[in-house]
């Protein structure tokens, strides 16, 4: 059997269409973590978020987040009253989208509000509390290692 250019040329452009089509396939079949599902909305409230990082920053005392063993704690300032502060306390996985969650703020007479790891999957979490007192709305964020 005798090889021609007409087949070499044939078998290259088979062999490229069969490797471009198997590289469609894989990446339409990748699982994409946004970091929002929302990501537009989020865009047009990011002067609020900036307006409210601004506040929390020219607060005298600043929230504190802490891990303790399996303990997250978190420590608001004593310049407000308990019953005054609301808000949430979201956990955002960076890797992995599906294990985000939020918790609400329920503090105790002492401003703290302790949260256990024991159902929280080890690794790297990202902690935003967003909270408000009178109509004034505030945000912290830390990134925390859970072991």
């Amino acid at each position: 059997m005798k090889f021609s250019w007409g087949k070499g040329i044939f078998i290259t452009y088979a062999l490229f269409f069969v490797i471009i089509l198997s590289v469609v396939v894989y990446m339409s079949s990748i699982d994409v973590n946004l970091v929002t599902e929302n990501y537009y909305d989020q865009e047009l409230k990011h002067q609020d978020q900036i307006d409210k990082v601004a506040r929390t920053n020219q607060l005298s005392e600043k929230m504190e987040i802490s891990v303790i063993q399996n303990l997250i704690n978190l420590k608001f300032p004593s310049l407000f009253r308990p019953y005054e502060i609301s808000g949430f306390v979201q956990f955002y996985r960076p890797s992995d989208s599906k294990q985000d969650f939020s918790v609400n703020i329920e503090l105790s007479d002492s401003l703290e509000q302790t949260i256990s790891t024991a159902s929280i999957q080890k690794g790297y979490w990202r902690i935003k509390v967003d909270w408000s007192v009178d109509e004034q709305d505030y945000f912290n964020e830390k990134l925390v290692m859970i072991n």
